[in-house]
């Protein structure tokens, strides 16, 4: 009895804290003027979480939080639509962009597609894509939670549309690029059968047809060899466009890689979009009726926006920026969605990039910015470079694997680099951005030290912030971040690697970390993913946050036999069960194997201890790389959303679709409600789509009871045909992809 009424108590002091929280969000909107309520969502909200308050105290505590209040939003606020539209004429679908009926047997599929460029090396073997990146997530932000903003029609005054963000792993250039198409060759051309390129910026058409010699028969004419083994007659097809009289007078070069010949015009630019490719030569399969991804320059980051089909027109480029750096890490945003920051590497140095963007640029044609001293007072579009500090290391280093973390509260930013340091920077957003350097370094240290000499050499993960906990101290504010060499370490977020600074872990495994640090706020727990563990197992490694030096944590073990996941073991999830109790009571879902194949794994959450690991599904014929997993509670449904890379399982419970040229890449999604069927290896996906490589990691922008109005965002791994812009080039770069599911709810 008295058990009960314990019960009976904290669920009211719970109950009454989220009122507290919702009157505070309510209030605020009013004393704003019925502000919209912004919602940003990016790497980080996936990896500082807050369980449910356990008492009042903590509940006050966390409704000052920027972040614990987004959290909240995004877990149970409902999205509805505009209140200012009659709600019963408005498309029950209009968050969700339309290109074809969505199928009921598959409710996973693509609503569009949009070219994020290449390097504009037609002659690579492999072309380089624009793309996210394994693991990195793109940054998505909504005006407000209780409507879909578009760019066309234009929002309300004072408004601006919705867009997501992505970093497109490509060097930011102002150089022109050529124009390009492939050919698939799989048969023999039959004698006098034809290949024709027609060149209007020449102008010029090259013949070509299909013989017993390669050669030039005249102006614009010529011949290749028959062959019916597919690789040499792809390079048949590639001599003949090479040879002098032939591509070099209709502008053209070719090359043959396999059974792909790759055409390319020698002018670069957007001219080249314009040259058309035809003839009746069998067996020869061209991937566009014309040239593709000609441009201006190279884009390293970009945005889209008109994301939904309430908006008129389609998807399409909001801004796009040559910064004049590679950005191979996650964007962040400022809470106003106004400015964006991101780590580019140029000439062998990192630098955090901040940048005030306005709608200006396409992916074909970005707009090219250099760094600006008067940033932030400066007119957008404009940005400001800071490099890294060397101040602490002699040489410079670059950040391959480190996304900056913004602390909303008190305007800092923290990432980490390749050679072990933490870097801190102050005012990024609303004051004068800079970053902190200590000078001078005196060895031993008894002052602030920044930038922070984590472990030197080693290659650090992205940091987390913790705000309270972590620090020297009761009450100091730390960074937690792991390392290559597999240590986990707290960092003062004032000391720095000063006197008592850093707390390091012992050492935690054979490889390394692949993935930032999970850490829950309210249960004071921080969790760290280890792929392989001194028995060659994936694990996860368990702390409280004011971990003493030298521990090694409480593990718990997710696979089967010996066999560690191929490449990086990411981060886990919690369910909504999880989230949802006072006790930090739930499960957490992770990626890893099972029998030496790819599999996703449940693992048991009690009061924030980890226990009890049970396989699911094995979603790959092989040890195949997947994605982080992404979980998103929608109403009363619980989403799980993961990819492999490859060798996806093309029937029984997981039933990937495969599609001709996309590797065998699948995202799935698998409902874990609590009302769900049951986990375990016969857990069958709720839905599943073909993706070219794989995923990127995936963001689910907003919660609705709608069907069809929760997106995913990611972009694929390999090249992919992009369905937009459809009047333009839609080319055989990368693609930025929005999906989304029926049968949410």
């Amino acid at each position: 009895m008295k058990s009960n009424d314990l019960f009976r108590i904290r669920a009211a002091r719970i109950l009454f804290g989220a009122m507290i929280l919702i009157a505070l969000v309510i209030v605020g909107r009013s004393e704003a003027g019925n502000a919209p309520v912004h919602m940003t969502s990016d790497w980080s909200h996936r990896h500082l979480v807050f369980s449910s308050p356990r008492d009042l105290m903590q509940q006050f505590k966390l409704s000052s939080s920027p972040r614990y209040v987004q959290q909240w939003v995004r877990r149970n606020a409902e999205k509805k639509g505009d209140r200012d539209r009659n709600d019963r004429d408005r498309d029950r679908d209009d968050w969700r962009w339309h290109r074809a009926p969505e199928p009921n047997t598959n409710p996973l599929h693509g609503d569009w597609n949009i070219y994020m460029g290449y390097n504009g090396d037609p002659t690579a073997v492999t072309l380089v894509i624009g793309t996210a990146g394994a693991g990195n997530f793109p940054a998505k932000f909504s005006f407000d939670t209780t409507s879909a903003n578009c760019q066309f029609p234009a929002p309300s005054v004072g408004q601006q549309p919705d867009f997501v963000v992505f970093n497109t792993s490509l060097t930011g250039s102002a150089t022109p690029i050529s124009a390009i198409d492939t050919a698939a060759v799989a048969g023999e051309p039959g004698t006098g059968e034809t290949i024709i390129i027609t060149n209007p910026n020449v102008p010029r058409t090259l013949t070509l047809t299909a013989g017993t010699t390669t050669s030039n028969t005249g102006i614009n004419s010529g011949s290749f060899i028959r062959d019916a083994t597919p690789a040499t007659q792809a390079t048949n097809i590639a001599a003949s466009i090479n040879l002098p009289g032939n591509g070099n007078i209709s502008g053209l070069l070719a090359s043959a890689s396999g059974t792909v010949v790759t055409v390319w015009e020698v002018t670069t630019g957007t001219s080249g979009n314009n040259i058309t490719v035809g003839g009746t030569a069998t067996g020869v399969t061209w991937s566009f009726p014309n040239f593709q991804d000609g441009a201006s320059g190279i884009p390293s980051i970009v945005a889209f926006s008109n994301l939904y089909s309430s908006c008129t027109g389609a998807p399409s480029a909001y801004w796009a920026y040559n910064t004049g750096g590679q950005v191979v890490t996650s964007p962040v945003l400022s809470s106003d969605g106004a400015q964006v920051a991101f780590v580019q590497n140029a000439g062998g140095t990192a630098s955090l990039v901040l940048l005030k963007w306005a709608s200006s640029g396409t992916v074909m044609n970005p707009v090219t910015l250099a760094s600006n001293p008067a940033y932030p007072a400066c007119t957008a579009p404009c940005m400001l470079t800071i490099p890294f500090s060397t101040a602490n290391f002699a040489t410079a280093s670059v950040d391959t694997n480190s996304s900056p973390f913004y602390d909303y509260a008190n305007d800092a930013l923290y990432v980490g680099e390749n050679h072990g340091f933490l870097h801190k920077f102050t005012g990024v957003f609303n004051g004068t951005p800079a970053e902190v350097v200590s000078t001078p370094f005196s060895s031993p240290s008894t002052a602030n030290r920044w930038p922070a000499d984590v472990n030197a050499n080693s290659v650090l993960t992205s940091p987390v912030f913790v705000d309270g906990a972590g620090g020297f101290g009761a009450g100091a504010s730390g960074i937690f971040v792991a390392d290559s060499i597999s240590h986990l370490y707290r960092v003062d977020s004032t000391l720095g690697n000063g006197t008592n600074g850093i707390v390091t872990t012992g050492f935690l495994g054979n490889i390394g970390f692949d993935e930032s640090p999970l850490v829950d706020s309210s249960t004071g727990m921080v969790y760290v993913f280890e792929r392989v563990n001194a028995g060659s197992r994936a694990s996860i490694l368990q702390f409280t946050l004011g971990f003493a030096g030298g521990s090694t944590g409480n593990e718990t073990v997710v696979s089967s036999n010996s066999t560690a996941p191929f490449s990086a073991f990411y981060a886990g999830v919690f369910d909504n069960v999880y989230f949802s109790s006072a006790t930090g009571t739930g499960s957490m879902y992770v990626c890893s194997t099972n029998a030496g194949l790819t599999a996703l794994w449940k693992v048991t959450v009690t009061a924030g201890i980890l226990s009890a690991p049970t396989a699911g599904p094995t979603i790959s014929t092989g040890n195949i790389a997947c994605s982080p997993p992404t979980e998103f509670n929608n109403g009363a449904t619980d989403w799980i959303f993961v990819s492999v890379t490859g060798s996806s399982v093309p029937s029984g419970v997981v039933n990937c679709p495969l599609l001709s040229g996309l590797s065998g890449g699948c995202i799935m999604s698998y409902d874990i409600s609590p009302t769900a069927p049951a986990w375990g290896v016969a857990k069958a996906t709720h839905a599943a789509a073909a993706v070219a490589g794989g995923a990127s990691a995936i963001i689910v922008d907003n919660s609705s009871a709608v069907t069809g109005a929760s997106q995913v965002y990611f972009s694929p791994l390999t090249t992919g045909n992009c369905l937009l812009p459809a009047s333009a080039v839609h080319g055989i770069g990368g693609c930025a992809t929005q999906m989304s599911q029926s049968g949410l709810n």
